[in-house]
């Protein structure tokens, strides 16, 4: 979605928008929507960011509607969007869905591992692991 062209990640979005319409029903799925629609003048690209973000609020309330396509967005930094994304009648249901308590991790962790070799001293249900993450 993001280009270093002028204005080709706004060229992008307008074209996503365009496929929605002409596919719905639809759902369109932000992953980290707050690195395209933080909050205006908050940005080092300058204006860049400011224009993607205007062409996401165009999209969203322009002249051709959006019907049959929902909009979903997600981010782990709600306090970086724009107001003006987050009012009525645009993306405008909040829906906090906090860490995972110890019996869902549990379960997470099982169907994640189902059929796949362990060692004899792994046990998911033990409440006093660490989870180690390494890069690669």
């Amino acid at each position: 979605m993001l280009s270093k062209w002028l204005g080709e990640s706004e060229r992008a979005l307008a074209a996503l928008f365009r496929r929605a319409r002409q596919a719905a029903p639809c759902l369109v799925f932000f992953d980290e929507i707050d690195a395209i629609a933080s909050k205006r003048g908050n940005t080092d690209s300058g204006s860049s960011g400011d224009r993607l973000l205007s062409q996401l609020l165009t999209e969203l309330d322009g002249i051709t509607p959006l019907k049959r396509v929902i909009i979903v967005g997600a981010t782990n930094r709600p306090d970086l969007l724009d107001d003006a994304l987050t009012r009525p009648g645009r993306i405008d249901r909040k829906i906090y869905v906090g860490a995972p308590d110890f019996e869902s991790r549990e379960s997470i962790l099982s169907i994640g591992l189902k059929g796949k070799p362990l060692c004899s001293d792994v046990d998911v249900s033990k409440r006093n692991y660490t989870l180690i993450t390494i890069a690669s």
